[in-house]
């Protein structure tokens, strides 16, 4: 298990598992696998409070590495916001003056 980045208190944690990164060239066309599973931790009782399994299949455009790698970019590009929206959803039910205050943060809106 890693050490966590940040040691002070924190309200919620994310755990992630990689468990599928793979290019199939068996299939056609070939595709991109990516599965991750994602866990919403209470920071305070380091209890579970939800998990999700989220699953993707990217087509390759060619049959290249290249293609590969941007079927993988594009595959965990959806992960990532998939994995955004779950948490948003889980705090939200739990806690919705928190959700509300991280919707409205800087860090939410990178751009801005």
């Amino acid at each position: 298990m890693a050490t966590p980045p940040y040691f002070g208190p924190y309200s919620y944690g994310l755990r992630t598992e990689i468990l599928e990164f793979v290019q199939d060239f068996t299939s056609g066309p070939a595709r991109f696998h990516l599965a991750l599973r994602v866990q919403l931790v209470d920071g305070r009782s380091n209890r579970i409070i939800a998990s999700r399994l989220i699953a993707l299949q990217e087509p390759l455009i060619e049959q290249t590495p290249t293609a590969g790698v941007v079927a993988a970019n594009k595959a965990t590009a959806s992960a990532l916001e998939q994995t955004v929206y779950f948490i948003f959803e889980q705090i939200a039910q739990s806690d919705p003056n928190q959700a509300d205050r991280a919707r409205s943060s800087p860090e939410h809106h990178p751009g801005k």
